[in-house]
């Protein structure tokens, strides 16, 4: 309920083929990890602190749980496949716009940077209650874009 990762176990198959496994478990703070690809084996165990979500490297619909427990202040971002974790600020910028569609809507803007005024990790739209309609990772070049607006975000007599 808090957010934090407990335990995690995900497996990449080709063909009945296991191409990579990302297995890991937290006990009393320490989480033990292990990754196994074609390549070999990585293992590492660490500390996470308490204000710790997973975020995997282009995986966008975790922004939305990092902004939704974590705006406005900093926390760390944990990639189990990576075997990495960052401390992050989480800021919210200045009003955008996004089109979506054929519609042009406004927009909270928000930024994932590492540290104050670090390097960018994500910049993220939202609409006033918080959901996604635009994310973009610069390290991956991944960029998702809502389709059209959620219906809860349409204003009285819009459809």
């Amino acid at each position: 309920s808090a957010g934090t990762p407990l335990r995690l176990q995900v497996e990449s198959r080709d063909a009945g083929r296991l191409l990579r496994s990302v297995v890991g478990e937290l006990d009393r703070g320490v989480w033990s990890g292990r990754v196994l690809h074609q390549g070999g084996e990585s293992a590492r165990a660490f500390r996470l602190p308490d204000d710790t979500f997973i975020a995997e490297t282009g995986v966008v619909h975790h922004v939305w749980f990092v902004l939704r427990f974590g705006a406005g202040r900093p926390v760390t971002l944990f990639s189990p496949s990576a075997l990495q974790r960052r401390r992050v600020t989480i800021q919210e910028e200045a009003p955008d716009r996004v089109a979506l569609g054929l519609r042009e809507l406004v927009a909270r803007r928000w930024t994932i940077r590492e540290a104050e005024g670090g390097a960018l990790v994500w910049e993220i739209w939202t609409d006033a209650s918080g959901r996604l309609l635009r994310a973009r990772e610069p390290a991956s070049g991944i960029e998702a874009i809502r389709d059209d607006p959620p219906a809860e975000t349409l204003s009285p007599g819009e459809s």
